[in-house]
């Protein structure tokens, strides 16, 4: 007997040790998982506690992975997706904030007011004015007195009124009649002043900031024309037409190498862009060209760098008034170190044609 229960007793313990080797809730003991607990509930509103404190101290990137944890945990609840589009506004991912908003006004709660105001102000930071209107109205059919969405519908409508202003300067179509004159202060100004009126109450109007990179670029501002296609590529870092105009400016303040990697953006999302080829092989040419030549001349090789700054002037195409300035004034200067007064008198005087007086 005493042989058969030790038997037993060992069968038992190879069962027991089998059960607990086996994963949880598969093949052996069951286990039942446990109900939901303050402490789960606790980390949620722990994950929301972090973002916000992210975003006090501007860490928007990591306030949107904290975010996101709530949105995982309540997918069915607003409240992530709000604060994850807050985070990404302020992270300059306002295509990202937009899915969210979207997926609480298509998804979880269409007639959610705080998802309609924060579209609607997304949508007017975007220059987006027919889509805010849209919004707003929507919200205010659900609350009428809604302060906060009456006081947004006077902005767009306003913001609509200078957005219509400039389109009537810059907008396609526009100079038909007549090219308007960029020198003039007057309509500089004027047209600064619905610029700064746009951009006080948007962060994302891609147009506004590009007809006035075109301004700048036809005032020869190429440093303001860095800046203005900065703030777009800020939050659209592939924008094609940016990057074009950005590299142009690059070009025409000698940043070859700027240049160059600003057309090698175009080429990653856009590998045959004729325009970004035609930039490209420019920069790469004149680039070339001009080191050689300056480097003649700091080695004191001076008749073959006039040789090379010549090279310069017939590039096709060359369309660069510094680099153009720049050569003139060093042929007419060299030519006249060597004793060639007349090739020196040729190159003044063309200097003269394309630099003026100074």
């Amino acid at each position: 007997p005493r042989t058969m229960v030790r038997r037993w007793l060992a069968l038992v313990a190879l069962a027991l040790t089998a059960a607990l080797a086996a994963p949880w809730g598969g093949a052996g003991i069951h286990v039942c998982k446990a109900a939901p607990t303050e402490e789960a509930a606790f980390d949620l509103r722990e994950s929301i506690s972090r973002g916000d404190a992210l975003v006090g101290r501007k860490k928007y990137a990591q306030a949107v992975v904290a975010y996101s944890e709530v949105v995982a945990n309540l997918p069915r609840d607003e409240m992530g997706y709000l604060k994850r589009a807050a985070a990404q506004v302020k992270a300059k991912r306002p295509d990202d904030a937009m899915r969210d908003l979207n997926a609480v006004l298509t998804s979880i709660k269409p007639k959610s007011k705080q998802a309609l105001l924060r579209r609607a102000q997304l949508h007017k930071s975007q220059c987006k004015t027919a889509e805010a209107k849209a919004d707003l109205s929507a919200l205010l059919g659900i609350k009428e007195d809604h302060k906060q969405a009456l006081k947004e519908l006077e902005k767009v409508t306003e913001l609509e009124s200078h957005l219509a202003t400039l389109e009537g300067l810059f907008g396609e179509g526009a100079h038909q009649q007549q090219l308007p004159n960029y020198e003039d202060d007057a309509f500089f100004e004027q047209a600064n002043q619905h610029f700064d009126a746009v951009i006080r109450e948007t962060q994302f109007c891609t147009r506004a900031y590009l007809w006035s990179a075109r301004m700048y670029m036809e005032r020869k501002d190429f440093e303001q024309v860095i800046r203005e296609t900065n703030a777009i590529l800020m939050y659209k870092g592939s924008h094609i037409e940016t990057l074009l105009i950005r590299a142009h400016a690059h070009y025409q303040e000698e940043m070859f190498d700027a240049a160059k990697q600003t057309v090698a953006q175009i080429f990653r999302t856009d590998p045959d862009n004729s325009a970004a080829s035609q930039i490209f092989k420019l920069v790469k040419k004149v680039a070339k060209l001009k080191a050689k030549a300056d480097g003649l001349a700091k080695g004191n090789k001076l008749r073959q760098a006039l040789t090379e700054y010549k090279k310069i002037l017939q590039v096709e195409g060359l369309n660069n008034h510094n680099i153009e300035s720049s050569v003139l004034r060093t042929l007419c200067t060299s030519f006249h170190q060597v004793n060639k007064f007349a090739e020196a008198v040729e190159w003044c005087t063309r200097g003269l044609e394309v630099i003026g007086g100074d």
